[in-house]
């Protein structure tokens, strides 16, 4: 895994991708949290959030549709847990 800390101390912002399954058995982005969470400490459930929706959707250039909560935008909403420090997902609440 890359050195996340020194992201996180130069306050570079980050996101989560899942590549292809070329790479990885599941496209799943909490699995890829779960290991940076397993692997990375001091980092915030803020700054982990925006990882997995604003800041993907800004390197994507489509901030203008997706990645927050924002009139206009086509959100959807998924209800997560985390349990034991494992982020799991429970439901899908809004679709875009």
């Amino acid at each position: 895994l890359p050195d996340f800390s020194m992201f996180l101390n130069k306050g570079l912002r980050f996101c989560f991708g899942t590549d292809s399954l070329a790479s990885n058995n599941r496209l799943d982005l909490l699995q890829e949290a779960n290991i940076f969470m397993d692997n990375v400490s001091g980092c915030s459930s803020g700054l982990l959030l925006a990882a997995l929706t604003s800041v993907p959707a800004a390197a994507l250039h489509i901030d203008d549709r997706y990645g927050s909560l924002k009139r206009g935008t086509k959100a959807g909403l998924n209800q997560i847990a985390d349990t034991k420090g494992k982020l799991k997902f429970i439901k899908k609440i809004l679709a875009s």
